[in-house]
């Protein structure tokens, strides 16, 4: 008889928006994730663990996810693995899944990247500070959930899971 095996990962979803999630000090240095840091060395809250892959969408796929920014539009799929780092004993988060988009809506946020509607020449785009005011409030108060994955009480093969999971979600 097939036994059921036991839950191995915690799952907890923590709401948050752009604006927090790209905030910077008063140097202009980001507070909790900066897509543009070496991912071996970053010490910040959130970060790209470095077996990600870099993002490689075209302009078209950019600008239909800011896009979906700016109508509202509902975005799934942001999934952080909670770790700690044992040198300072802080909590930091690692995205699993989500992360070209994050780094290219942080592009987008640092004026690296233009929004363009359809049929409209990148000489014609818009940048992050060419907005009013008003239209960047409503890229920053855009919320995310991020689901974060933890080790379950008792468990050693946190990461072999997380490893699994994505394999299986990829498969699908």
């Amino acid at each position: 008889m097939s036994s059921i095996p036991e839950s191995s990962v915690q799952r907890q979803y923590h709401p948050i928006t752009l604006g927090e999630l790209f905030e910077t000090d008063e140097h202009g240095e980001p507070k909790l994730f900066n897509s543009d840091d070496d991912r071996a060395s970053t010490q910040l809250e959130y970060r790209i663990p470095e077996h990600q892959r870099y993002p490689a969408w075209s302009q078209e796929k950019k600008s239909k996810l800011l896009d979906s920014v700016f109508r509202n539009y509902t975005m799934s799929g942001f999934v952080v693995s909670e770790h700690f780092d044992i040198t300072n004993g802080e909590k930091y988060y690692d995205f699993e899944d989500g992360q070209t988009r994050l780094t290219i809506l942080q592009s987008f946020y640092n004026n690296n990247i233009p929004f363009m509607s359809p049929g409209c020449s990148v000489a014609e785009g818009l940048y992050y500070d060419d907005l009013s005011h008003v239209q960047q409030q409503r890229f920053n108060r855009y919320k995310i959930s991020l689901e974060i994955l933890s080790r379950s009480k008792n468990k050693e093969n946190f990461y072999d899971d997380i490893q699994i999971m994505f394999e299986r979600l990829q498969a699908v």
